[in-house]
């Protein structure tokens, strides 16, 4: 199989492990500069305008708890 070429089980599209690797890496990635813009004061909403601090922690909340669950998986497809 091509790597191009997705995979079905149980007609269900799977990915192979360094794909999913790849997916997880790169969440991982999206999710770390998500938190360099916050902590350099760089976040802001997609037309530019300031977001108020109430969001920004919550935006910074999520970001946090994504970095740890992609680490987690990444971590786990490691072992």
């Amino acid at each position: 199989m091509e790597w191009w070429e997705s995979r079905l089980v149980n007609g269900e599209h799977c990915m192979r492990a360094d794909e999913t690797r790849g997916f997880w890496e790169e969440k991982l990635t999206e999710n770390q500069r998500i938190l360099a813009m916050l902590d350099s004061g760089q976040f802001k909403a997609g037309d530019g305008s300031v977001i108020d601090t109430q969001m920004l922690a919550e935006v910074r909340t999520c970001a946090l708890r994504r970095v740890a669950e992609c680490a987690a998986r990444i971590a786990a497809r490691r072992a």
